[in-house]
């Protein structure tokens, strides 16, 4: 999308939680129906079949992801939706290139003309997604904490070359900086955009020094760190990153002529005014990887809208049906709240359109994308393919996660950066469920990214409006314990109901959207 990524700061009052309090709206006779078509009763079998261990995690490409492909193909089908006119089925299948890391990756350190070998999964993490093999020589230079913050007009890169080399730093933070991670999923986020300045600044990867992350990792996510990655189309270059232990990164600053623990040290006081010099240390990085070509697909649904002409355009309402499947270890990751809550969400959505005796104007599409946990390559590939032309896409309402956390508050993000009257319109939807808006991390500039992390932002590039509903992270996130007991079917229900309402108030809605949002209002 034309200056999508702009630095744009939202400055507009952020709310922790929506505006009022309000009383128990009841639906008005062309919605009620519907409306009360959309229980728990109906959700919790959804949900328990989506998660059981039957399904394997659900992942696409897998046997477990088929099923339930097919399983949410046949839901549809049954509640009165179709294919898209011309399709024979709602299954919309795409291929993708995945590899994942493998145990015999290797990185050797020369000291004095003698090689010390160490392992992927004892000595280091890998965290990058790399889709093809290689064995390289890294050239390394120092960086400090590989951190750069205007506000406090800190810059570890400044100064220094750090183009094709391999940037070498620590995962500690200066004692000034702004938002220091507090948990170990906040640390992978800032190195995460850590590595994204690197980058940017021509560098071929990074290694970070942190012994706990390292032990962290291999203890609690050796599965999702053995996990597979997806593309569509294998990209030329991916940049690397890699997180050491202080076993290597001794060895390191050995070979430098340093000691590890007196230069930490020194960055802990912000003494360190010297720059460090790595030039002559040999690194060889060995690359194993496990990959070939594999199948998803994408369910479909598509339900006619009642106006003549506006029937043409259509709302677009999706969540993800897969999940990371079965780890290395045998494990099983349910994805319970990860995303059977938003599936079973919107084929009850689906169902209380069609039971509804009222019809919208507008048509309506139901997707339920796979592989979004590869790397949102369903959705990616529906906006690349469409069945209906994207020009006549009205709006994308995408639910995410939707199970868990405070029962009367959902996290709403970019409702309000392409169309204002989506936002006008997504608010009054919230008004008669009663439910509370949390907009904390309603910004494109948020450090834990949410609006980018999800199918919606697959349609925003195409400067479709969206808004994203998600109950947001918890500590069973990415973990197998992400599971049927712990999800709250009111809030499945009450999220769902709101979605109702809002695609009820999209596809009649009789004027257009205009592209006058946040992202919109400098262009």
């Amino acid at each position: 999308m034309k200056n999508f990524y702009i630095k744009y700061i939202f400055t507009a009052v952020i709310l922790l939680s929506t505006i009022s309090v309000f009383t128990n709206a009841q639906p008005d006779e062309k919605t009620k129906l519907g409306f009360e078509s959309i229980a728990v009763k109906d959700l919790r079998p959804l949900v328990w079949f989506l998660s059981s261990s039957e399904l394997e995690g659900r992942k696409s490409g897998e046997r477990g992801g088929d099923i339930t492909a097919k399983f949410v193909a046949t839901h549809f089908a049954k509640s009165g939706l179709e294919p898209v006119s011309g399709n024979k089925t709602m299954l919309q299948k795409f291929s993708f290139h995945e590899s994942s890391h493998s145990n015999a990756t290797t990185l050797t350190i020369v000291e004095n003309n003698e090689e010390t070998r160490y392992s992927f999964l004892q000595d280091f993490i890998v965290t990058a997604n790399l889709p093809d093999e290689f064995n390289i020589d890294i050239e390394l230079v120092f960086a400090k904490h590989a951190y750069a913050e205007e506000e406090i007009n800190y810059d570890d890169f400044k100064g220094i070359d750090i183009k094709d080399k391999y940037v070498l730093a620590f995962t500690s933070l200066p004692k000034n900086a702004n938002n220091k991670p507090s948990s170990p999923i906040q640390v992978f986020r800032s190195i995460k955009k850590r590595k994204k300045i690197a980058e940017e600044k021509g560098a071929k990867g990074i290694i970070f020094i942190d012994d706990s992350f390292v032990n962290q990792g291999i203890k609690y996510f050796k599965d999702q760190l053995l996990a597979p990655k997806a593309w569509m189309e294998k990209p030329e270059f991916v940049f690397n990153e890699i997180i050491i232990n202080d076993k290597m990164g001794e060895k390191i600053f050995s070979a430098a002529g340093l000691e590890l623990n007196k230069i930490r040290e020194k960055l802990s006081e912000e003494s360190l005014d010297e720059e460090l010099d790595f030039s002559g240390v040999k690194i060889n990085f060995d690359l194993k990887l496990k990959s070939g070509m594999k199948e998803g697909s994408n369910v479909v649904g598509y339900f006619e809208g009642s106006d003549p002409e506006l029937k043409n355009e259509v709302v677009v309402i999706g969540a993800h049906y897969d999940h990371l499947g079965v780890g290395e270890s045998g494990v099983i990751f349910h994805g319970a709240d990860d995303n059977a809550s938003g599936t079973s969400g919107i084929m009850e959505v689906a169902e209380a359109f069609t039971v509804n005796e009222y019809k919208p104007k507008r048509s309506l599409l139901f997707i339920a994308f796979g592989a979004e946990e590869l790397g949102l390559i369903g959705s990616k590939y529906y906006t690349n393919n469409p069945l209906l032309p994207l020009e006549n896409t009205y709006t994308m309402i995408n639910i995410d996660m939707i199970g868990r956390n405070a029962l009367d508050t959902v996290q709403a993000i970019g409702s309000n950066f392409h169309s204002n009257r989506l936002h006008e319109l997504s608010e009054e939807a919230a008004n008669r469920t009663d439910i509370y808006f949390d907009y904390s991390e309603n910004s494109v500039e948020h450090p834990e990214r949410t609006y980018f992390r999800s199918d919606q932002i697959n349609f925003a590039k195409k400067d479709i409006p969206v808004v994203y509903y998600t109950s947001g992270d918890h500590k069973d996130y990415h973990r197998p314990s992400d599971t049927f007991e712990k999800i709250n079917f009111e809030k499945i229900q009450k999220v769902s109901r709101l979605v109702y309402f809002l695609a009820w108030e999209l596809s009649n809605n009789t004027e257009p959207l205009n592209l006058d949002g946040i992202l919109f209002s400098n262009k």
